[in-house]
Order: structure tokens, then sequence, then C-alpha cells
């Protein structure tokens, strides 16, 4: 089980090895696609057990990367790096959607490109409040791991994919607009899922404002006194591209890095 300082649990599962590709043919996450589970091959309701075992059937030929429960049990199913079978059947998909106009016009698989999400319940069901808990708490991580915007361009359903065969999913009950507006509004301090490290403000606001995961990188230290190494700043944080830099006034700055490693190197 792993845990992020969100209190978000995840739970492995796996698939037994079967119903996924390892890897991702070259493509990044460009999407979290949300799913209902509705009814199994029985007629009766899915839940995670029945899921896991569906998904760990070589016939069955689908899984997802998690499912969350009613009660807010959050299971994992394949690995991020890896994809899932929920996603790749096109019927009358959503091209204003650029990713996956472009999956539709470049044949690309949209499994590759996605990240699936499977919730206990019926398309008509109103979430319990610990599933909606967790998987916004999901969501959040998943943002966070990622760099997805959190918009509906990133964040679809099912049936955004496969309109005819799915229309329903995750159906009327998916509280949508809760959702995206609790993902916005958590500006201020964020943890980061892979280093672990925290960013506070100003920098949190000035990492999402300035580019985010894509230009600087994920936080590799915690905030630092200025101190003697940098008598300038009032603190400093690295990431993978950057070091931020505190100065009086609350103002924000980037560290010369590379002019400062090239007048290291030269004394070597």
């Amino acid at each position: 089980m792993s845990q992020d300082k969100t209190g978000l649990n995840i739970t492995w599962k796996g698939t037994d090895g079967h119903n996924f590709w390892t890897g991702r043919d070259g493509q990044i996450p460009l999407a979290i696609v949300d799913h209902c589970m509705s009814k199994g091959a029985d007629g009766t309701r899915a839940t995670l057990e029945s899921c896991a075992a569906w998904f760990a059937n070589p016939r069955s030929e689908v899984s997802a990367h998690f499912g969350v429960a009613k009660d807010g049990r959050v299971w994992q199913f394949v690995d991020l790096q890896n994809t899932a079978w929920a996603n790749g059947i096109l019927e009358q998909p959503d091209l204003s959607l650029p990713w996956l106009a472009e999956c539709v016009s470049k044949k690309i698989n949209p499994n590759r490109r996605t990240i699936s999400i499977e919730h206990e319940g019926d398309s008509l069901d109103v979430m319990p409040e610990a599933q909606y808990r967790a998987t916004l708490a999901l969501h959040r991580f998943l943002v966070a791991a990622t760099g997805l915007k959190a918009d509906r361009q990133h964040i679809i359903g099912h049936y955004q994919i496969t309109a005819r065969q799915r229309a329903n999913c995750p159906g009327s009950g998916f509280p949508w607009s809760r959702l995206l507006s609790d993902l916005a509004a958590a500006p201020g301090s964020f943890q980061d899922p892979l280093t672990g490290f925290g960013v506070s403000e100003p920098f949190a606001s000035f990492w999402r404002d300035h580019g985010g995961l894509s230009v600087f990188g994920r936080p590799i230290s915690e905030v630092n006194a200025g101190g003697k190494a940098f008598p300038d700043c009032q603190a400093v944080q690295w990431f993978e591209r950057a070091r931020f830099e505190l100065h009086p006034g609350g103002v924000v700055m980037l560290g010369l890095v590379g002019r400062e490693a090239r007048e290291y190197a030269s004394k070597l």
C-alpha cells in the first residue's frame, strides 16, 4: 500500500500479468478517463473485488489503472507507465478534444494516452461522500504526477471516447462540476507525489504561473534559508531544472544556475 501526504491510500492489486501492454509505445498520458463499473457479466453490480477478478481473467481483455469503491478504497491494477485496456474502442469520439482528434487522425489507440479510473456504482448513482473524497484525492495525485490540466479537455468521461456503447459512462451521477471546482481550488502549498518534497507559497504560485512541471520539473529539495551560499536570498529551493530564490519584498527570482555552473567548472 502507498500513501501520499494528502491521505490518499492506494492498494496495489495488479492483473496477474494479463490485459495490459508494457509501456505506452512512445506516448504519454494526456487525459484521465472516468468510468462507472455498472454491472458485471452476470448482471450483478460490479465491485472492486469483481473488477479485480475480471481484470485478472485473460479472457476479459479489459483493465483500468485504478478503481474507487463507494467506501473510499482505491485499488491500482495497472502501473501508470503501462497501458490499460479501458478506452480503446473509438465510437463517435469527441473530436473537440485535440489529443483525441489526433488519436483518430494518426490511428493512435487512445489507451496509450489515457489513465483510466473505474468507480463502483451505476450511471444514475449519486456518489457517496467517501467515494467522492477518494476520487478527488486520486485526481489531485494524478494531476500532480503527470502535469495534466484539471479541465474538461483532459479529465473526461468514457462516453466521450465510446459514445454508442458507453453513452452513460460514468453517467449523470458523476460529480463533474464539484470535482473540477475542487481541483481548481487547490492553490497554495502542494506536495510532489513522486519526490515527496513540499512546495509552499510564494514558490508554489510562481511554479504554477510560469510553466510548472514542463518548465521547472519537480522539487528536489526542501526550502532552505539563503545563508552564506546565497546571501541575497531569504530562502531557496531546488527543482529539477531551476533554483527558486525568495528576495526581500516577497519577490521570487530564478537563480543563475548555468552561469554559476560555468564559473565552477572554470575553477576545476
